[in-house]
């Protein structure tokens, strides 16, 4: 089956998004899914199972879960502990190279987690 492709409205003049204290749920989740814009995800309570990019990672209440660009993730919550969790999605543009520091990526620590086994 072919992951879902999200979208987001890159047309924004701020193209940044909040889903704040979102209760994830086995039938309400997205399959399989991807999208341009990068994610980072703060659990605030339940345990589940972050799969990313054919990586699976156990999340639960403090982790922050960092998720690329263009990369197939999914969240599997455990049906008894539901996660709760606030996901902050933004479009790679915000963090440019500057001028200033060519040498220098903000989005590094998207770049070194992927492929990562968990």
């Amino acid at each position: 089956m072919e992951p879902v492709r999200k979208t987001f409205d890159s047309e924004n003049d701020f193209p940044f998004f909040i889903a704040y204290k979102d209760t994830k749920t086995p039938n309400r989740e997205l399959p399989d899914h991807l999208h341009d814009w990068y994610e980072i995800v703060y659990v605030y309570q339940g345990k589940g199972t972050f799969f990313i990019d054919q990586n699976l990672f156990q999340a639960e209440q403090g982790d922050i879960i960092t998720i690329p660009g263009n990369t197939i993730h999914r969240v599997i919550p455990t049906a008894e502990n539901l996660i709760t969790s606030t996901a902050i999605f933004f479009s790679p543009v915000l963090l440019q190279r500057s001028v200033f520091w060519d040498s220098h990526s903000y989005l590094r620590l998207f770049e070194e987690g992927k492929g990562r086994k968990g």
